[in-house]
């Protein structure tokens, strides 16, 4: 199955084609749904009130449950392989400095895994196993974006090449 959005609400249609169905529609704008690695929810960015927040869509329900709570702008989002965390990106107070944060599937409080500062970091995958996300960053030379990854669990980063393009997750 794949997710999408159409109309501002999310929708599940078989990957060799078929039907499309609604998952579920709440007021407000959604986009960047992804499907669980186990296929039983969507994570998905919701805009009920000013800012977008990190939603999640079980298999089943017709309400979203609410993931953050940092009225602070989110865009992209990605399961960690693994299913027990996922990543995002977010800025603060529309800056447009986007970091990278983790959260555990369980709920719990984002873990920033950039730094703050001038550049943006943006989300390209995690790593088969789920300890190492890679991500473009363009914090070393505003004009240039390089790709580097971060252990997870350590928070360790390390730059994987150093580019003068434009290296994108989406």
């Amino acid at each position: 199955r794949i997710c999408f959005v159409y109309a501002n609400d999310v929708w599940v249609a078989p990957k060799a084609g078929g039907m499309a169905t609604p998952l579920a529609s709440p007021p407000g704008q959604e986009a960047f749904p992804r499907f669980s690695p186990d296929g039983k929810s969507v994570l998905t960015v919701i805009n009920l009130s000013r800012r977008p927040e990190l939603w999640r869509i079980p298999r089943g329900r017709p309400w979203p449950e609410q993931l953050t709570f940092a009225e602070q702008r989110i865009e992209q989002v990605r399961w960690a392989t693994d299913g027990r965390s996922f990543a995002f990106t977010s800025d603060q107070n529309g800056d447009e400095q986007w970091r990278l944060f983790l959260l555990p599937a369980a709920g719990g409080e984002p873990r920033p895994l950039t730094p703050k500062g001038p550049g943006q970091h943006f989300i390209v995958d995690f790593s088969r196993d789920g300890r190492t996300l890679y991500f473009s960053s363009n914090a070393r030379d505003l004009r240039f974006f390089d790709l580097l990854s971060v252990d997870v669990t350590t928070g360790a980063t390390r730059t994987v090449h150093t580019g003068k393009g434009l290296i994108l997750g989406e």
